[in-house]
């Protein structure tokens, strides 16, 4: 299923990646501007007002790189819900989905920061049976209360399997990680061949990722026929 609808995962990406467009253009606005000197000739009230635009401007690209970010990992779930049709149709279904997925992801965190208070083990349990509230909210069309308790009674008498599960692609996610990360001890910190190759690793976490997202979804199709 990975490797069959790559390309489709990609797309969807990079779909989510035009939301940084707007961040990246301001950023080079204000180098030109600092780099020709501009900056330092304009009088200091004319830096101010710059300044507040350029926040402003910042505000509204930050919300529109935020909302594109989370379009791409709603998308990446309607792709198999929707049995991988165009890249393009499902990034634009997702809209819809955006609040509830910031929803169900916000509630997540507060949930398992508060059960982490207690102690570090409940904080894992719950996490657990958290795990499958935004495939459940996407796939299931549910409300993030609901995803959270749906994915509570799916992974219900089944924790231990669906934790070791989790716990195999963590462990494949750090030895990969370490042997990534290796060839970064050798090289010179902020040199080119290490802004390089860190360039490069991004891009092979970025097209192993939807390989996490697809063993999710098969543990959750498991779940479900296993509750009927």
């Amino acid at each position: 299923m990975y490797i069959k609808n790559l390309s489709k995962f990609i797309m969807v990406l990079l779909y989510g990646l035009l939301g940084m467009i707007p961040i990246i253009v301001l950023f080079l606005l204000f180098f030109i501007y600092e780099a020709s000197g501009l900056a330092s000739a304009a009088p200091i009230i004319t830096n101010i007002i710059l300044g507040i635009i350029g926040i402003i401007l910042f505000g509204f690209s930050l919300y529109f790189a935020i909302v594109y970010g989370l379009k791409s990992k709603v998308a990446s779930i309607l792709l198999l819900k929707n049995n991988f049709t165009p890249a393009k149709d499902n990034f634009k279904q997702a809209t819809p989905y955006i609040e509830r997925f910031l929803g169900v992801s916000m509630l997540l965190v507060v949930l398992i920061l508060a059960w982490g208070i207690v102690f570090i083990i409940p904080a894992l349990i719950f996490g657990i049976y958290y795990g499958l509230a935004a495939f459940v909210l996407v796939l299931e069309d549910k409300r993030p209360f609901t995803s959270i308790e749906r994915s509570y009674d799916l992974v219900k008498g089944y924790w231990w399997p669906v934790f070791g599960r989790f716990a195999l692609i963590a462990i494949i996610v750090f030895v990969l990680y370490a042997i990534t990360s290796l060839p970064l001890s050798w090289m010179p910190q902020n040199s080119a061949g290490s802004i390089i190759y860190g360039a490069l690793t991004n891009v092979l976490w970025a097209v192993l990722s939807p390989f996490f997202i697809v063993f999710t979804y098969n543990i959750y199709k498991s779940l479900k026929h296993l509750s009927k």
